[in-house]
């Protein structure tokens, strides 16, 4: 088996503002040569539009040949499911990639996976790899955070997921971080 074959990840985008992170992290994935799984909800697909002006195809196959030329990357890397592909790789404990990164991640989702709630693709990628005890990162963007938030990124840290909550804008690289 090759070492790009072995680099595998889920990667979600979801309808909280911050396309630009989610953008970002999919170039350096791509970049350290993993095949990535990408996952994107309907609402993500706004944002992208109005964020970052880059229109998706709500069709898997057009929406990963629209990113493709927009990277400028190699077609088998980028795997786009859609969001009810059930019988996708990252749909089964046997054979989903282990990590996962959902960038931006709603508050609403982060309610729905601390529930176990499963309604969409997004939501049971996340179920499968904290089953099968493997790494969950959400980049929760919906700031400032209510009580029930918080109680749900606690939830969720208890149980081995990290939650990270991005700022409220990007910073330019002359700024200090």
């Amino acid at each position: 088996m090759s070492q790009s074959t072995q680099k595998r990840i889920t990667l979600a985008f979801t309808g909280a503002s911050g396309a630009p992170y989610g953008l970002r992290l999919l170039e350096c994935l791509l970049a350290a040569d993993y095949t990535v799984y990408l996952l994107i909800s309907s609402a993500a697909r706004v944002v992208m539009a109005t964020e970052h002006g880059l229109k998706l195809p709500s069709g898997p196959e057009a929406a990963q040949k629209t990113l493709v030329k927009h990277l400028d990357c190699n077609s088998e890397q980028l795997i786009v499911c859609g969001k009810e592909d059930w019988f996708s790789p990252v749909a089964s404990g046997s054979a989903a990639p282990k990590q996962m990164v959902i960038c931006p991640c709603s508050a609403g989702s982060v309610a729905s996976i601390a529930h176990g709630i499963s309604d969409n693709l997004i939501e049971r990628a996340a179920d499968v790899v904290m089953k099968e005890r493997g790494q969950l990162l959400l980049v929760v963007r919906e700031t400032p955070f209510s009580t029930l938030h918080l109680e749900n990124m606690h939830k969720l840290s208890q149980m081995g997921v990290t939650n990270y909550a991005c700022g409220s804008r990007l910073l330019s690289p002359t700024e200090n971080h």
